[in-house]
């Protein structure tokens, strides 16, 4: 069975179905087609306990939080006071992006949401 998951996979990719109801549906639609209803049920439980994870449920607000501190500003200000700080120095925009980061840092409290908050500017 796990020989005919890729073609299917495939497939629905081609179709244009998006990534995550692809790999949904070619396993629910495998387990179907060999009779297997009542694993069906275990293979869509299995994914929801998968995706209730906390730390899976902070990716998204920290991406909200850069979204939120890009938007208001906060972003720019930030990289335009720390090139008033060490922007001179040699090497100035490598001393920005590390002075930036560790204000993203201060402010955040996440290296995820520096990253993210960093890649919007």
């Amino acid at each position: 069975m796990l020989s005919f998951f890729l073609p299917v996979f495939l497939v629905f990719l081609f179709l244009g179905l998006p990534v995550f109801f692809a790999l949904l549906a070619a396993p629910g639609l495998l387990l179907w087609a060999a009779g297997m209803e009542r694993d069906i049920t275990l293979l869509y439980r299995n994914v929801y306990t998968g995706m209730d994870s906390f730390p899976l449920m902070a990716i998204p607000f920290f991406m909200l939080a850069g979204e939120l501190m890009n938007r208001s500003g906060i972003t720019l200000r930030l990289v335009e006071f720390s090139q008033a700080l060490v922007g001179h120095l040699r090497g100035g925009l490598a001393h920005v992006n590390v002075l930036s980061s560790m204000l993203f840092a201060g402010l955040s409290g996440s290296a995820v949401a520096d990253v993210d908050a960093r890649l919007i500017v």
